[in-house]
């Protein structure tokens, strides 16, 4: 199973559809991933070799820089409380 951006792509799918499992790419993101990897849309995931796979991850780390941190909880702003009424 190819991991990309700490998400497993399911191997059934065109590598265009299985990147859209990862929070933030969505069919037009992914199309511009695929082709700044150099990899066709119509390709299994399970048929990628070792270096597409190490293209497209750095591509996605390139296009989506907050991927795998995107679903982190943010931090709520401290309140002073003698400003409350």
């Amino acid at each position: 199973m190819a991991r990309i951006a700490g998400i497993n792509i399911p191997m059934n799918k065109h590598v265009v559809i299985g990147l859209t499992h990862i929070f933030g790419i969505g069919n037009s993101r992914a199309a511009r991933i695929c082709d700044a990897a150099g990899v066709k849309y119509n390709v299994k995931v399970k048929d990628l070799t070792d270096a597409e796979v190490a293209s497209l991850r750095s591509q996605v780390a390139k296009a989506c820089r907050c991927a795998a941190n995107a679903r982190a909880p943010t931090p709520e702003p401290a309140r002073d409380r003698a400003s409350r009424p």
